[in-house]
């Protein structure tokens, strides 16, 4: 994840108010596909950042980039402001600040499940839809395998954290134990 600035911060606030709000999703999807390709990409990311390279040399190499892969007219824009005013650097930090803005705006939050393995379909729609009424936001889960987890799961919306994991039950059995024995004891 990359370390918002205020600077991507404002970018990424620009290209939201120049965004129609029927057009959201495919630039936030499309300004993540473009970030993710050059972070990805050693030779995109050095002809973009490096000023040895003129301006309409890395103009031309992300042009070709954007047809590749295949981005909507605002983003396109917005990307090529981006390059003139020498803030590609930060276009990982943009993308991040501006997918949490039009999520936002959408009334979508997503969600960081960590799972101890692959939840079936109707599990994850379980999950989706019991954090929907949670929230009362659309939720957009973005599940990972951690082979550390004994069982279960644990699911990170914004601040909130539902730790459904073997470990927190027997954390929490442990400390009712605990309790019950202090109690006792008395």
């Amino acid at each position: 994840m990359a370390l918002e600035s205020t600077a991507a911060r404002r970018y990424a606030e620009a290209l939201l108010e120049a965004t129609p709000r029927d057009d959201l999703a495919r630039a936030r999807d499309d300004l993540a596909r473009f970030a993710a390709t050059v972070d990805a990409t050693f030779d995109l990311r050095n002809v973009l950042l490096n000023p040895a390279f003129g301006e309409d040399e890395r103009t031309r190499v992300l042009d070709r980039v954007m047809d590749h892969l295949a981005l909507g007219e605002v983003t396109r824009r917005f990307l090529r402001l981006v390059l003139e005013r020498d803030r590609m650097l930060e276009v990982a930090a943009i993308a991040e600040s501006f997918r949490k803005l039009a999520d936002d705006r959408a009334g979508r939050i997503r969600a960081e499940v960590r799972s101890a393995g692959e939840l079936t379909p109707t599990a994850a729609e379980e999950l989706r839809a019991a954090l929907e009424r949670r929230t009362g936001k659309k939720v957009d889960l973005a599940v990972t395998i951690d082979p550390e987890l004994i069982g279960g799961l644990r699911a990170q919306v914004g601040s909130l954290v539902f730790d459904g994991t073997l470990r927190a039950e027997l954390q929490r059995l442990r400390a009712t134990l605990t309790a019950g024995d202090a109690r006792a004891t008395s």
